[in-house]
């Protein structure tokens, strides 16, 4: 419960500092030497059309994952993004708050990396802003769960770990 509360701080504080006009998706991928934030421009996702609602897709095109260093030309390599160039997340479920029966409170998604398909379950957080509403949550990859194991470079001395975070900020109906 106190893990849950600190996240859901956590979500809020980051998020607080976004300029809610615009979607944002940040990628954050931790090694054995240090942390990779990568920023996808709100222009590269592509969301459906209408209400946030089961079927409802979201897709990232790997090439503009925006990491520092090189990093994303190693993940066009490493994710198959010649041939699977999007990420890709659609809704398959939806909780909704009890006290409030239009805001989600839990999302199940299926995500599709390369031509694996995973589906995942995580809880998010509704803010408005300006009359606007948006769906903030953090999502935690596992590499493995996608038949990818993780990268190394430098001859094995920086490893990735296996688990990617995804965190982000999408307006629930566009």
């Amino acid at each position: 419960m106190y893990r849950f509360s600190f996240l859901l701080i956590v979500v809020v504080i980051l998020f607080s500092q976004i300029t809610y006009s615009q979607s944002a998706i940040a990628v954050e991928i931790k090694t054995n030497v240090n942390t990779i934030d990568c920023e996808v421009a709100a222009a590269s996702i592509h969301t459906s059309r209408g209400n946030l609602s089961k079927g409802y897709t979201i897709s990232i095109p790997v090439e503009q994952l925006g990491c520092p260093d090189g990093v994303t030309k190693d993940l066009i390599k490493h994710l198959n993004a010649k041939e699977y160039p999007n990420i890709k997340f659609t809704v398959c479920d939806i909780e909704y708050d009890i006290d409030n029966k239009t805001h989600p409170k839990t999302l199940k998604v299926d995500v599709q990396v390369a031509d694996k398909v995973v589906t995942y379950s995580f809880n998010v957080v509704v803010a408005s802003i300006s009359d606007e509403e948006y769906i903030t949550g953090t999502l935690g990859l596992q590499l493995a769960h996608f038949n990818i194991e993780p990268p190394t470079k430098m001859l094995g001395l920086v490893k990735v770990k296996d688990r990617i975070n995804i965190s982000f900020s999408l307006p629930i109906a566009s």
